[in-house]
């Protein structure tokens, strides 16, 4: 990874664990690679992600949980509020 100090690989590394029930798979900490992602940015002020949408079935669908289809949203969104409070 060019541009990647030792600090950084370690992080990454350290994202992904490997699949408890399928040995060679991986799961991803998606969270942790996206702040990681964003701090390379210089975005410094990151909110939520710390829920599994593996582990919180009830909550969350996760194709690759249950290998069923489905329908799934996302939103970002900047406003003024959030940018004096990072001021």
């Amino acid at each position: 990874m060019n541009g990647v100090d030792g600090s950084q690989r370690e992080a990454t590394e350290n994202a992904f664990i490997v699949h408890p029930q399928n040995a060679g798979r991986y799961l991803a900490d998606l969270p942790a690679l996206a702040r990681l992602r964003l701090a390379r940015l210089g975005v410094t002020q990151v909110v939520g992600g710390d829920q599994c949408t593996v582990t919180l079935r009830e909550r969350f669908y996760s194709y690759r949980r249950d290998r069923e289809t489905g329908r799934m949203a996302a939103l970002i969104w900047l406003d003024d509020q959030a940018q004096s409070i990072a001021d």
